[in-house]
């Protein structure tokens, strides 16, 4: 890389390729790979720039000086392509607490006796997270990728408890798709810590993996940075690099469930304090993708209404789309974490926020596709979301938003009258 100074990483995004109808990621990939291969080589020449296509997000991400984005900037790369500056790594956690439980004793499992015969027997679902422990007695994980700089293998304890929710197989804290090949994509380092070209880099490797389903429980707020925990992340509606990316993987066929995030109660009060604040700024990135299924959390003791804290969209807008429970969740933990081996029967905490919401649905929606393969049906990320959201029931929220909530109990059912 040419230039002096320190480097830092940088995103940099062309105009939208969009898939064409029924084009698989294969083909898809290959297209914009094509399309991004001779930029690529003129950054090296131009700019003394080593880029990492990022075929999705149709962009690139890499490290530059201070100088060589100055050349940027001075469209020495053409007017195609766009500088979307970035800097540090962020915490992307979006588990809101998470208390570890000693043993096998109070838990809030949400297996429900309605599976039947369904497991996700046959579905890959991948978990963009800080990594699964694969070590751990009760998880299967059959596959396994890093795009942040911590290999995979080290793992975090926000991945291992959302992979729990999905696929544990333990008889007391059984996932709700316990039979699913389980894939850890880790794109944030074990304690939460995520940058936008990690995430971005591992949307591309779940879907080189051939996942069916991607559950995403981080993201990046749209608040100023200079908030407390504010990531200063722009992104117009739903338009940005990680829900561009998004977006595509839903149409080239596979369905995407992401946290909407934990942000309502903050935001309240920085309104309330004068802050100006964008319209949507509580939802999380890339849960605000278009074609992306968003999920807020749902308290379900001791009684059924919506977390506090789940973020929402603008008043009338349809963001969260779903609601799940989510507010102390029994799951797995790491067995190792940070370097030390903990009780052996430490294998489960209790967590709570949209990032559980958003294991759960992922692990409904893998009982769906798996139905619908079963019985000939379509399998597309439009099919399972319509019949997931037939399968939820009314709720208003305390300020007379209507929503839906997940329906666990109708899971393994038949299908929804009038269905085709």
């Amino acid at each position: 890389m040419s230039g002096t100074g320190e480097a830092r990483t940088i995103l940099l995004a062309i105009e939208e390729i969009p898939p064409w109808p029924g084009e698989s990621w294969r083909a898809y990939g290959h297209r914009v790979a094509q399309r991004l291969t001779p930029l690529r080589h003129r950054a090296e020449q131009a700019a003394g720039l080593e880029l990492t296509p990022l075929l999705a997000a149709n962009g690139f991400c890499g490290q530059a000086t201070e100088e060589a984005i100055l050349r940027i900037r001075a469209g020495v790369l053409g007017p195609e392509v766009s500088l979307i500056e970035w800097g540090e790594e962020l915490p992307g956690g979006q588990m809101h607490s998470a208390v570890r439980e000693v043993g096998l004793g109070r838990g809030a499992g949400v297996a429900s006796p309605g599976h039947n015969y369904l497991t996700g027997r046959g579905v890959s679902v991948a978990v963009l997270d800080s990594g699964i422990d694969a070590r751990h007695p009760w998880l299967a994980v059959e596959g396994a990728v890093s795009t942040c700089p911590e290999p995979a293998g080290v793992p975090g304890w926000h991945g291992t408890h959302c992979a729990g929710l999905i696929a544990s197989r333990s008889p007391r804290y059984l996932g709700l798709a316990p039979g699913v090949r389980l894939l850890d994509v880790k794109v944030s380092r074990a304690g939460g810590w995520l940058h936008p070209a990690w995430f971005a880099r591992g949307i591309d490797a779940a879907l080189d993996l051939n996942a069916d389903i991607l559950s995403i429980s981080l993201g990046f707020n749209r608040l100023p940075a200079n908030v407390a925990n504010g990531h200063g992340w722009n992104c117009a509606d739903g338009r940005c690099l990680l829900c561009r990316a998004v977006d595509h993987a839903v149409l080239v066929g596979t369905l995407v469930v992401a946290a909407a995030g934990n942000e309502h109660l903050r935001v309240r009060g920085l309104r309330n304090r004068g802050v100006e604040l964008q319209p949507a700024a509580e939802l999380l990135c890339p849960a605000s993708a278009r074609r992306a299924l968003a999920v807020g959390a749902l308290e379900t003791w001791p009684k059924v209404r919506l977390w506090p804290h789940s973020s929402w969209g603008r008043r009338g807008s349809d963001r969260p789309e779903l609601l799940a429970p989510g507010v102390d969740l029994a799951s797995t933990v790491p067995v190792r974490e940070d370097g030390r081996v903990l009780d052996n029967f430490a294998l489960f905490g209790t967590g709570t926020g949209t990032s559980a919401a958003a294991a759960v649905t992922a692990g409904a929606a893998a009982l769906i596709r798996e139905r619908r393969c079963a019985a000939g049906l379509s399998p597309s990320p439009r099919a399972i979301r319509r019949e997931l959201l037939a399968r939820c029931l009314p709720l208003l929220s305390p300020d007379g938003r209507p929503s839906r909530r997940l329906d666990l109990s109708s899971l393994g059912l038949s299908r929804p009258e009038g269905e085709n």
